[in-house]
């Protein structure tokens, strides 16, 4: 099986091992990788999983890629949003309540809105296509609008400001950390 034995205890592979790794390298697919290793019992387990994590390593740096180039594109508009979103969490953790009145109500108050703000973006002399985020957005946004609202009252909130300074500083800096991973993607990629 092409396998020395050294002081008989731990098999190494040795030309199989240089074999299967020229296979390996011209295999397109985990299933064809999965297969060699399935009937080639020469590769020990640690190196199997070795080498598919580093066939997974190129679509986790492709991932990475797409999320630095969603950042170096990101245009001062879309952070904003990101920042309204970053707020609104903020306070949803730390003013969670679990009552289902409250995010049914939610719901509904977004669907009517969210129709209207579609139709509002799409009747006009001009047929404009909204993509599936725009659209997402314009429903998102008053569910966001309604359930923070009702998450806020009677706490002792000033517009959107907790009367906790701790809160508003996290919030601010949540905010202000993902600005500066924004400007620092745009700077230096």
């Amino acid at each position: 099986m092409g396998l020395t034995k050294l002081r008989g205890l731990v098999a190494v592979p040795t030309c199989a091992r240089i074999e299967n790794e020229n296979a390996t390298a011209a295999a397109t697919t985990k299933r064809d990788f999965i297969s060699l290793i399935w009937t080639n019992r020469a590769l020990p387990a640690s190196w199997a999983v070795q080498r598919t994590m580093a066939l997974q390593r190129p679509a986790n740096r492709m991932k990475c890629a797409v999320l630095w180039r969603y950042l170096r594109n990101l245009n001062r508009g879309r952070l904003i949003l990101w920042c309204y979103l970053v707020w609104y969490l903020v306070v949803l953790v730390r003013y969670f309540d679990p009552s289902p009145r409250l995010w049914l109500t939610s719901i509904g108050l977004s669907m009517i809105i969210g129709v209207a703000l579609y139709l509002s973006a799409t009747a006009g002399a001009t047929k404009v296509k909204l993509d599936r985020w725009t659209i997402f957005r314009l429903f998102l946004m008053p569910f966001c609008v309604s359930s923070f609202s009702a998450l806020v009252k009677g706490k002792g909130f000033t517009l959107i400001f907790s009367s906790n300074g701790f809160e508003v500083a996290i919030a601010i800096g949540l905010c202000a950390a993902f600005c500066g991973l924004v400007w620092a993607v745009k700077r230096f990629t």
